[in-house]
């Protein structure tokens, strides 16, 4: 299987993501600049790019089943990678099982990108 995602920082070096969605590994980043996201879309051959951006963040969307008898049973839906760049935020919202994706496209002060955790946001360029 191949990694999630690659990262490419300012000063030349990489970094690959995890190899499965319940471990990306984003949150191991290095504390470096990213000049470059490649993200791979599973079930496809197409690969994401993102590049110069100010931030970037990485989550994932699950859902839990609670009443049939997989009671507890985390389903991953949906990957987000996202791009802050001078107030705006592009979203590609991945949908994991269909390899479809969605491009977005959000204000900072959106009620969506509002409830994120800052934390999680990597600095870019």
């Amino acid at each position: 299987m191949d990694n999630i995602f690659e990262l490419m920082f300012i000063d030349g070096t990489k970094y690959k993501g995890g190899i499965d969605y319940k471990d990306t590994k984003w949150k191991e980043i290095p504390d470096k600049e990213i000049a470059e996201i490649r993200y791979n879309v599973p079930n496809s051959d197409e690969v994401i790019d993102l590049k110069g951006y100010e931030k970037y963040y990485h989550m994932i969307e699950a859902t839990m089943d609670v009443m049939n008898g997989n009671q507890g049973v985390l389903n991953i839906e949906s990957a987000y990678i996202m791009g802050f760049k001078k107030g705006n935020i592009d979203v590609c919202r991945i949908y994991l099982k269909t390899g479809k994706y969605d491009m977005l496209n959000f204000d900072i002060e959106d009620s969506f990108i509002k409830k994120l955790n800052p934390i999680f946001w990597k600095k870019g360029v």
